[in-house]
């Protein structure tokens, strides 16, 4: 009874909060192409469909309400490190053929924007109604 009553008297410490993650252990964390890698693994419809979609639809709603634009992408595929005819590369493109219509995605961390934007936006002949960049 009285070991009981030690266990339950014990002052339990509150949860410790690491602000490392399993990128930051391993010091990957500000490369740009592993994040790309890891969005594409999760955009990706052959592994996991439903992933793939309710990701795509998270992105889809956060440029919705940045920006009002709304496009329409149903069957996609997501590709890293696209070359564009000028043989610049893009980090990330979720391309629906079906429908013409591209999410076109540079990605920077602890860094600055020096890409030929206008080169990824122009490597995708669609309607620019149909593009997000």
């Amino acid at each position: 009874m009285e070991e009981l009553f030690e266990l339950l008297s014990i002052e339990i410490p509150e949860k410790a909060y690491n602000d490392d993650g399993f990128l930051e252990i391993l010091g990957l964390s500000h490369y740009e192409n592993i994040n790309s890698r890891i969005y594409a693994y999760f955009l990706d419809q052959n592994r996991n469909p439903k992933i793939a979609r309710i990701f795509l639809d998270a992105l889809l709603d956060v440029v919705r309400s940045k920006s009002k634009k709304e496009i329409v992408i149903d069957t996609f595929q997501v590709e890293t490190e696209v070359v564009t005819k000028k043989g610049n590369r893009i980090d990330i493109v979720i391309n629906d053929f079906e429908n013409e219509s591209a999410v076109i995605m540079e990605n920077k961390i602890y860094h600055y924007l020096h890409n030929d934007l206008i080169d990824y936006w122009d490597h995708f002949s669609y309607n620019n109604e149909n593009k997000i960049g």
